[in-house]
């Protein structure tokens, strides 16, 4: 769906590979698919964790034009439930 001269990139599905495991990570990602797709100018959105990760990856673009970045339900720390820990834990430990 395209919006003016604008396509929203949404970056929020399961990709099927190995999780990135940082924010470095996930910018350098995110500054790698703007230059394969020879993105001239990006606008940035990033929600929770997600706004790290746009600025980071503004950071990581000095090529690009970063038209402007919007930042939704950023903390300085996010802690994790742990439930969700405990969790993963048991699913990463399963045999099979």
């Amino acid at each position: 769906m395209a919006i003016g001269r604008c396509w929203p990139i949404f970056l929020a599905w399961p990709s099927g590979g190995d999780p990135l495991a940082s924010i470095e990570e996930m910018a350098s990602w995110t500054a790698g698919l703007a230059a394969e797709l020879g993105l001239a100018q990006v606008i940035l959105t990033g929600h929770s964790q997600g706004c790290l990760v746009a600025l980071e990856a503004a950071g990581r673009m000095p090529d690009l034009q970063v038209g402007w970045r919007s930042i939704i339900a950023a903390a300085l720390a996010i802690p994790v439930n742990e439930a969700l820990i405990r969790q993963r834990v048991r699913t990463r430990n399963r045999p099979g």
